[in-house]
């Protein structure tokens, strides 16, 4: 049975299973009162406490709410949102706080509500299985499932009415509920028969060895790439486009590979990266005034965005922005990414120095009024940008971000009808070129834009402000303080540094156990959900960027306990990677995420987290991890490399291990501060780095690695040294040679 398709924002039409005549009793029982599910109350989920005075009878994820399903024989319903989902939003006001819908969910179903950031393990098992029966994806997610907990049917977005071939919310619960009245024992018989097909299906898919994996699927996953790319707008995909951040480092990893290559695909590589950026960083998907990136353009041309806000993009991108500023010598980059993390502090930041998960797509149109609206806070009518900067101001205004009277959502925009007469700020036209249509001078055309943009700002601030969904979790937290610590040495900057501080302790105070693991989230207090491998592997990847950043060893230290605890509670030593959470009856598929065509896969970067670690500290233990998982799962990368980039990256570490930056010197030589802003703005993508300052630092790490014992000190002075598995290869002691040398290295294709 196929429903409807979202991806959060985007419906999309499927088919359904013919309509019989439904037998259930659809009138019966007192109606529900508001607050029925007030047991959500409880829950460490603002998700989950919005829907706590739902007619619904909610449940928690947990084994109360299976219980009740056996003891009772019915069905599970198991709905999956988010806070800033705006289709979610949509279903809770137009489904779920409907008493008749609501009465008719409590007697036929046991109802579970699930926040997808809060349980991603949940999320990512059941996501999985609609993949894999229907080809669609997307939030808000429906799984129903037998009282022993097998799923019957799935789909994401229902409307409240039916629409062509896509059924209505209340036609689809009677349908799945008067199949299961019919007959519960056929369905199942057919659930425990599906279960077992995919089952079989999913660890052939992941265990293929027909395919052995070749450096061939390096080059492959680049054409794949290049394939798809739009070479217009750039991005790689059409609507609904996403800024894909991890095919942005792919293409910063494979040129910085090639180096000058004769073949000319380094250069295409960086055309394309920088394409893409332009493109994202003029478009609607960007917030001009704000700062920060949406989740992603609802067309192709990047200009009406999901205009929701989510914590891990800030932190992607701009760390793409920083990466990509160094690749292409873009300075321009880099202030942007400054601009993403200023927004991420001020407007989702934590006052203990965390930071919170999202902001809304949705917002009251004005204060005090109930009703919310897709982009109310951020786009814009021709006639109040007027009174905002001026009618003098109003025609550079109008060239530079292309608004007009009717609106400038492009003709073919699939959220046209949603947004009559708005403008999305996007940039049209460079300063230059208006100063050229106008005659102005260059000079007066910027100032005038930047006080209009401040006006404009200043006005928006008076508008009510999207949802804020204040969560605080382990791994999103990770991606913005790998951001803030990478960014900070490339700017010189000792704010963001001291922000990424903050954060990491918030991290160590919040959201860790006494025995060292981690815990997945934050709200009034630390979740009773366990840390699961999407906290490890970006919370040991912050804390990586940290010790790079910071030069302090603690953070080092750090990082590997917390790989250690990852090893111990979620590695499959079969194959090396790493299960999405701990084992739970509940589940019927314990998940090992790995394809990253949409998000981050936790042993993905778990596989780059240790190589780093391995070719850090000399750990063959670390290293052998990853060889065992690029060997594992070789076949599925050679098969589909560009759903596979970042363990793509990973293999390439093992194929050619990374440079080894080594910083000899005491913290207080006079010459250290000015060797590490030369190294920090001259690092190429994808290397190691470690300090050996003479103190209780270096010793540690000699126990650890007793290879850099040879490593001679350089007395009073700064050395650099370039190394490969820890043996010097050249040597600097002025910071004037380490960017020719680094930027040598890039274009010999040896970084």
């Amino acid at each position: 049975m196929l429903m409807v398709g979202v991806s959060c924002g985007r419906r999309e039409v499927g088919s359904v299973a013919p309509r019989g005549e439904v037998k259930v009793d659809r009138e019966q029982g007192p109606l529900p009162a508001a607050g029925a599910a007030n047991r959500l109350m409880s829950e460490q989920s603002a998700f989950l406490r919005h829907h706590a005075q739902d007619p619904v009878d909610w449940y928690p994820w947990g084994e109360e709410a299976f219980a009740k399903a056996r003891a009772e024989q019915k069905v599970i319903l198991v709905s999956v949102g988010y806070a800033s989902c705006p289709w979610s939003q949509k279903m809770q006001e137009d489904s779920f706080r409907d008493p008749a819908t609501a009465r008719f969910m409590n007697r036929h179903y046991v109802n579970i509500l699930v926040d997808r950031e809060e349980r991603p393990d949940v999320n990512n098992s059941y996501l999985h299985f609609l993949y894999w029966k229907h080809k669609k994806s997307g939030w808000p997610l429906h799984t129903w499932l037998t009282p022993e907990g097998l799923p019957i049917f799935s789909g994401v977005y229902f409307p409240v009415n039916s629409e062509g071939d896509s059924p209505s919310w209340n036609l689809t619960m009677e349908y799945v509920a008067n199949q299961f009245a019919e007959d519960p024992a056929y369905v199942k018989q057919q659930a425990e028969r599906t279960a077992k097909e995919y089952l079989k299906e999913y660890r052939k898919f992941w265990r293929g060895t027909e395919l052995p994996l070749q450096p061939s699927a390096l080059g492959a996953a680049f054409d794949r790439l290049r394939s798809v790319y739009d070479p217009v707008n750039g991005g790689f995909s059409g609507a609904p486009k996403f800024p894909q951040t991890q095919s942005l480092n792919y293409l910063m990893a494979y040129a910085a590979r090639l180096g000058t290559d004769r073949m000319g695909r380094a250069a295409e590589a960086r055309e394309m990266l920088g394409t893409t950026l332009d493109a994202i960083l003029k478009g609607g998907i960007y917030d001009h005034l704000g700062g920060g990136i949406h989740r992603y353009s609802t067309d192709i041309y990047w200009v009406v965005p999901q205009f929701e806000k989510m914590l891990y993009d800030q932190g992607f991108f701009a760390e793409s922005l920083i990466n990509a500023g160094l690749t292409l010598g873009r300075k321009d980059y880099l202030e942007e990414a400054r601009a993403v993390l200023r927004y991420a502090d001020s407007e989702l930041g934590h006052p203990e120095g965390g930071f919170y998960c999202a902001e809304g797509s949705s917002s009251p149109v004005a204060a005090g009024d109930a009703t919310m609206k897709e982009g109310a806070f951020y786009v814009w009518q021709l006639g109040e940008v007027e009174k905002i900067v001026g009618g003098e101001a109003l025609p550079l205004v109008r060239r530079a971000y292309g608004l007009e009277e009717r609106g400038n959502l492009p003709i073919d925009s699939p959220v046209r009808g949603r947004f009559e007469g708005a403008n999305v700020l996007r940039v049209e036209r460079s300063v230059a070129e208006i100063a050229k249509d106008m005659d102005r001078a260059e000079a007066e055309v910027e100032r005038v834009l930047r006080q209009s943009r401040a006006a404009l700002l200043e006005a928006r601030k008076k508008r009510p402000r999207p949802l804020l969904d204040d969560k605080v979790l382990a791994s999103w937290n990770g991606t913005v303080v790998a951001a803030l610590a990478r960014a900070s040495w490339v700017l010189q900057d000792a704010a963001l540094r001291e922000r990424a501080v903050r954060a990491a302790e918030f991290i160590l105070k919040r959201l860790r156990r006494e025995d060292g693991s981690l815990v997945h989230a934050f709200l009034d207090g630390p979740s009773a959900a366990p840390g699961y491998a999407e906290d490890y592997a970006q919370v040991i990847r912050g804390f990586l960027d940290l010790y790079e950043s910071t030069a302090e060893v603690r953070w080092l230290r750090e990082a590997v306990e917390l790989q250690d605890k990852e090893i111990v509670a979620l590695r499959d030593a079969e194959d090396g990677a790493f299960f999405d959470g701990p084992a739970q009856s509940l589940l019927f598929n314990r998940m090992k995420s790995l394809d990253e065509s949409t998000e981050f896969a936790a042993s993905a970067v778990s596989a780059q987290n240790l190589l780093r670690l391995g070719q850090t500290l000399g750990r063959k233990d670390y290293l052998d991890q990853v060889k065992l998982m690029v060997e594992s799962f070789g076949s599925l990368m050679q098969r589909t490399p560009a759903g596979f980039l970042r363990m793509l990256q990973a293999y390439d570490g093992v194929l050619q291990p990374p440079l080894q930056v080594v910083v000899v010197g005491g913290a207080d030589a006079p010459d250290r501060a000015e060797m590490l802003a030369a190294l920090g703005q001259s690092l190429p993508y994808g290397r190691v780095v470690l300090y050996l300052d003479g103190a209780e630092a270096q010793a540690w790490l000699e126990k650890a690695n007793p290879a850099l014992r040879t490593l001679a000190s350089p007395g009073g002075r700064t050395t650099v040294h370039f190394c490969r598995n820890f043996v010097s290869q050249q040597s600097f002691s002025k910071a004037s040679e380490l960017g020719p040398a680094l930027a040598k290295a890039v274009a010999q294709g040896n970084p």
